[in-house]
């Protein structure tokens, strides 16, 4: 067995849901080189400096990290809470230049996929909205309009007594205080 395969075996088993694929090719990525070469490519899981530290040493391999809809939604779900998606200046028309932070921010997050609490219930609320077929740039976009998308995500706090401690998308005081009373223009106050 090639130690690459052995390596994208390991890394399904500790990963699981990487499936994690190692393939050998005759076909070139560059037009100036036909060496046949490997590729290692894998869904979320490890971040590819790690693959590449664990990888054999010598030879031709391309390492491919992919990421499911839920890693891309949870990646701009964390740029939106901290601020730094709405920061980027993308044009009206290249939606596709938001996906550069929100992988930037996945190559150092070791299974995205696996994230929980109020960033992960925001991720899958999120996705539960949007259409069936949408393009990765779009989750982005529309996490980015976190005025029109993300706050109405979350939850209103009851007013009986029951326990809602543990609902990830319930809203604290406040953040139902903030929402309230900071609407756009300031029309809550009138």
């Amino acid at each position: 067995m090639h130690p690459l395969h052995r390596l994208s075996r390991e890394i399904s088993t500790e990963h699981p849901g990487c499936e994690a694929r190692a393939t050998y090719t005759q076909s070139c990525a560059s037009p100036y080189s036909s060496s046949p070469r490997w590729i290692l490519s894998w869904i979320d899981g490890p971040t590819l400096a790690a693959v590449r530290k664990r990888a054999p040493a010598g030879g031709r391999t391309e390492f491919q990290r992919h990421y499911r809809y839920r890693s891309l939604a949870v990646a701009a779900v964390e740029l939106s809470l901290a601020g730094k998606l709405e920061e980027v200046k993308v044009a009206r028309y290249d939606r596709w230049g938001l996906i550069d932070p929100v992988t930037e921010h996945l190559a150092e997050i070791t299974d995205p996929d696996a994230a929980a609490g109020r960033v992960g219930a925001l991720a899958d609320a999120l996705l539960e909205q949007l259409p069936d077929r949408v393009d990765a740039a779009d989750v982005a976009l529309v996490v980015r309009e976190r005025e029109r998308r993300l706050a109405p995500l979350l939850r209103q706090p009851s007013t009986d007594d029951s326990d809602t401690d543990e609902d990830p998308l319930m809203m604290s005081p406040a953040e139902y205080l903030t929402a309230r009373y900071a609407a756009p223009g300031q029309a809550a106050l009138n």
